[in-house]
């Protein structure tokens, strides 16, 4: 219902109910200003009562709680305590002043939280506390403490912060739950243990590290960094790591990317072509320009590839090779809103299009390096949500490599399809933005471009337990390699004219589990239909946070 007012068409009063699972009532009233001649807020309220429900109830990040009807034969039942609980919010809007010449210092800043901000005396708020606290507004709060405490709501939030981010906080360390266990056809089972101190280690200085064993290889692979923080406010670390594992070859990797937490990773899977790197890098990660993260680093590498290759240039064949690099990763959300807090910049609105680039160029006669080359990437998401639940995303990448550059650090566009004859045998988990239909090791490029389109619908209830979300998906390619002479071992193509594959995705039908399908087609289908098919296992796992 909305109060207009007809010579301005201002809304002087707005009030919005929803009955249902929930009833809510949210009332907005305004204030006329004649000076300005327009309707400003003045306060509003916010309730929210249960209504034909007996279960709880997510709401805003949380749960509301009722006691269920447990009678199986859902007779009548008598009221609970719950079922007088209701959320009531009211703000009020006061000392209102109205174009006043102010100046706004880091407009880059949508919020910031001062670190006296949750230390408040009782007397600062009520200087500002427009309704004074009654006797049961008082004995709320110290319920609401007893609450917090019994149900261990701050534990329960640190442990889910940090295990969306793959830790489990274990004192002063939080353990990297994805170096537990792995599997790909080179190492074998990969075992491992690695972590990173926290606050309660110190704030100023930060220690991380891991070991892996591979079963396969019979190989240890270790890394420990060091680093010091810079700046508090502008989350900047300055640090030195050394590490000696394996890498997919020709894997794109933004150094500035967070790697999620994954139950699984089903890429590596059925890779079996690594190089073996040993590395010592010089690095700071900072927040200081404003809406950018950015890794600024020097490292020296040692390479080892572990396949039959050998890179060819200058008249020698080199097997085992040397680098030393600069490198610059940086992303850059300008539309997205941050909060400056006490211990940080985060991200508290996220927008798109988001922008991440990444230059990298060898340090010639520095140090150990081989060779002189340069590598430029960049990807920009975007993501479009619909009231209906509907979601569409497009990704687009590219990357353009130079110089004398060796193949483990090309460009394979992460294919994710093994080499079997039969539709069945191939058979294996998705990735999220791999191609499904194009085989390991089947393209190289030193330029590429990509583009991914996904559309997904809301998910449907089939049954109680079945409620699969329907996705659309094609993706595409392009490609060049320059100089294919100088590299010798692998047998592969290019991608000249083109890749194009489109599919079908029936994620979380049950427990996570879902069914996908995708179709090669353009100038590199392959000549058996059954080919260009590829069937994958999805698992999608909610957290649930």
């Amino acid at each position: 219902m909305l109060y207009v007012d007809k010579s301005n068409y201002g809304i002087a009063k707005a009030i919005m109910r929803v009955r249902g699972v929930l009833d809510i009532t949210g009332i907005h009233e305004f204030n006329y200003l004649p000076k300005e001649k327009i309707w400003f807020p003045s306060n509003k309220s916010f309730k929210i009562v249960k209504g034909n429900n007996d279960d709880d109830v997510k709401l805003l990040g949380g749960s509301i709680q009722f006691e269920g009807n447990t009678d199986k034969n859902f007779k009548s039942r008598k009221k609970q305590a719950s079922d007088f609980i209701y959320l009531l919010s009211k703000s009020t809007h006061f000392d209102l002043t109205i174009n006043q010449p102010i100046q706004i210092k880091k407009s880059a800043i949508a919020l910031d939280i001062k670190k006296e901000a949750i230390n408040r005396p009782d007397d600062f708020w009520n200087r500002y506390r427009k309704d004074s606290l009654d006797n049961r507004s008082r004995k709320t709060y110290s319920v609401l403490d007893s609450i917090a405490k019994k149900n261990q709501i701050e534990l329960k939030i640190t442990v889910g912060r940090r295990l969306i981010n793959g830790f489990i906080p274990a004192g002063p360390i939080d353990i990297d739950l994805r170096k537990f266990f792995s599997f790909n056809n080179y190492e074998g089972f990969r075992i491992g243990l690695g972590g990173i101190t926290n606050d309660h280690f110190s704030k100023t200085i930060k220690l991380e590290g891991y070991t892996a064993y591979g079963t396969k290889d019979g190989n240890f692979k270790y890394n420990l960094g060091i680093g010091t923080l810079l700046g508090e406010t502008t989350n900047s670390w300055l640090g030195i790591a050394y590490t000696d594992d394996v890498r997919e070859i020709a894997s794109t990797i933004f150094s500035i990317d967070k790697r999620g937490f994954k139950i699984y990773d089903p890429r590596p899977l059925n890779i079996s072509t690594f190089y073996n790197y040993k590395n010592w890098k010089a690095f700071i990660e900072t927040k200081l320009i404003p809406k950018t993260e950015s890794v600024w680093e020097i490292a020296t590498t040692t390479i080892a590839p572990r396949f039959d290759y050998a890179f060819l240039v200058n008249g020698k064949s080199y097997s085992n090779y040397s680098m030393t690099t600069a490198m610059v990763s940086l992303r850059w959300n300008p539309f997205s809103d941050y909060m400056q807090t006490p211990s940080g910049r985060v991200e508290v609105e996220k927008r798109f299009p988001k922008f991440t680039f990444q230059f990298t160029k060898s340090i010639p006669h520095f140090i150990q390096n081989d060779f002189d080359f340069g590598k430029i990437d960049f990807k920009t998401e975007y993501e479009k949500q619909y009231l209906n639940g509907n979601r569409t995303t497009i990704l687009f990448q590219t990357g353009y490599a130079f110089g004398q550059i060796p193949l483990t650090h090309l460009y394979s566009i992460s294919p994710n399809n093994i080499t079997k004859e039969t539709i069945l045998q191939r058979i294996t988990f998705a990735g999220k933005n791999s191609f499904e239909t194009m085989y390991y090791n089947e393209f190289f490029s030193s330029e590429y471009a990509y583009l991914q389109f996904k559309h997904g619908f809301h998910r449907i209830t089939l049954f109680k337990k079945i409620k699969p979300s329907l996705v659309f998906v094609s993706r595409m390619a392009w490609g060049n390699l320059e100089h294919n002479e100088r590299h010798s071992g692998l047998v592969y193509k290019t991608l000249n004219k083109g890749y194009f594959e489109s599919g079908v995705e029936l994620n979380q039908i049950y427990k996570g589990l879902g069914l996908v399908g995708f179709y090669r087609y353009g100038p590199n289908q392959l000549l058996k239909f059954e080919d260009n098919i590829a069937i994958k296992i999805s698992y999608i796992f909610d957290l649930g946070f």
